[in-house]
This record gives C-alpha cells, structure tokens and sequence, in this order.
C-alpha cells in the first residue's frame, strides 16, 4: 500500500527565509529556517545532494558549475529555490 500525499512547495522568495550566496562557488547559507532536509537537484530533476538535518550552511563545492534546485524541507514545510553554482 502506498500512501501519497500532496505536499504544497512554497518559493522562498514569497518568504522571510534568505539563501546567500547566490550565485555562488560552494558553501551556501541560510537564515530564517531550521531545516529538517535540504535537497539539492540538477537541471534534469536528478537528486544530487541530500542532507539530513544540516547546519546552517551546505557545501556544494564537490558539484559543477550550473542551475540547480534547492529544496528545504522544515516540518511539513516544503521551501524551494533556484540556486547558480559558479
């Protein structure tokens, strides 16, 4: 059995929450959220990098450069963001 549930995603820039810097070369930080999960996706939908409960920051030095999708998961809260790494 398999249950599915409908999860709004909110942009993070309807929000409080700020991501900088952006674009940037490898360590990204954020404030105004404590995250249970970040996501980090490439510009095909592939999940690049996931981290459980992080600190304030994510390395992403180890990826090349491009567009990618972050997505920040806070309780039953789901936050995204587009993020540049150069």
């Amino acid at each position: 059995v398999t249950q599915l549930m409908v999860v709004n995603v909110t942009n993070i820039e309807d929000t409080e929450i700020q991501l900088f810097p952006n674009p940037t070369t490898g360590i990204l930080h954020w404030q105004n959220i404590r995250p249970d999960e970040v996501q980090v996706f490439d510009y095909t939908g592939k999940l690049v990098l996931s981290v459980q409960q992080p600190t304030a920051t994510v390395n992403l030095s180890a990826l090349p450069s491009g567009f990618y999708l972050l997505k920040i998961r806070e309780d039953k809260e789901v936050y995204s963001a587009k993020i540049v790494k150069e």
